[in-house]
């Protein structure tokens, strides 16, 4: 089983998508190892849900598109984890 990220990996991951310093694919396949590995159980919770909402991230709704997720709900996302990271 492999370590899971700390508050602070998470926190720079996420506000390193925001601002452009990596690229939604980047953020994805960072957050895939965990989430590929089923490894959540072992996680803060809010941790493991950060994890699950950026993998994904670079989905869109189509060859072309939009993503799925704006950057505003990326930025709630981060929120959400600052939020629940300390409770």
């Amino acid at each position: 089983m492999i370590e899971a990220p700390s508050a602070d990996e998470v926190e720079n991951k996420i506000s390193s998508l925001l601002t452009g310093e990596i690229s939604r694919d980047e953020a994805d396949r960072w957050a895939a190892q965990w989430v590929a590995a089923a490894s959540c159980p072992n996680m803060h919770p809010a941790i493991c849900k950060a994890l699950g909402r950026v993998h994904g991230c670079d989905l869109t709704h189509g060859p072309g598109l939009d993503y799925l997720h704006s950057n505003d709900q990326i930025a709630e996302w981060l929120q959400d984890f600052r939020e629940n990271i300390s409770g």
